[in-house]
């Protein structure tokens, strides 16, 4: 078959969640390589197929990976990416969603936990990415702590971005 869709940042990329608009756009999440780590990527296909509308990288800072695992969009245009990065201290992982507006600007980044808990020194790591009917973000994944794996879903609001709850 003939190729579709094409990008090509130049480097080492790595597609891991896909999701649509309403209009049969297609948005892909994942991670690209640059100099010293992996960046999140975010890249905007047209519905008729083709080129990369757009492609956005974030990076949490630091030479750490940070490795998008999920995708979801809400009624607004929003597009939110999820996964998880490093610590700002590099101590610890920790899950970060990134929402970009309908263009793929303006990223504001919320993490989870945030700061380092008191039983949970390797970190926190999503797995999926999903959204309810009023455009909360879920991402479930887990904490890891002495080698012991527990099973975590935080919500994200829809209407402050803010964390509502976390089990």
């Amino acid at each position: 078959g003939a190729t579709v869709f094409t990008h090509d940042a130049g480097g080492r990329e790595f597609g891991r969640a896909v999701s649509f608009d309403g209009s049969g756009n297609i948005y892909a999440a994942g991670s690209a390589s640059n100099a010293t780590d992996d960046d999140y990527l975010l890249v905007k296909f047209p519905a008729a197929g083709g080129a990369a509308e757009w492609a956005r990288t974030y990076d949490s800072g630091g030479a750490y990976d940070d490795v998008a695992r999920g995708i979801a969009l809400d009624a607004s245009g929003n597009i939110y990416a999820g996964g998880d990065s490093r610590s700002d201290d590099g101590s610890y992982d920790e899950i970060r969603i990134v929402r970009y507006d309908a263009g793929g600007n303006n990223p504001l980044a919320r993490k989870y936990p945030g700061q380092q808990g008191d039983d949970n020194e390797d970190g926190y790591y999503m797995l999926k990415m999903g959204k309810d009917a009023q455009g909360n973000i879920y991402a479930a994944g887990y904490s890891q702590s002495q080698g012991l794996q527990n099973p975590n879903i935080v919500k994200f609001n829809v209407s402050d971005f803010g964390i509502a709850w976390v089990v």
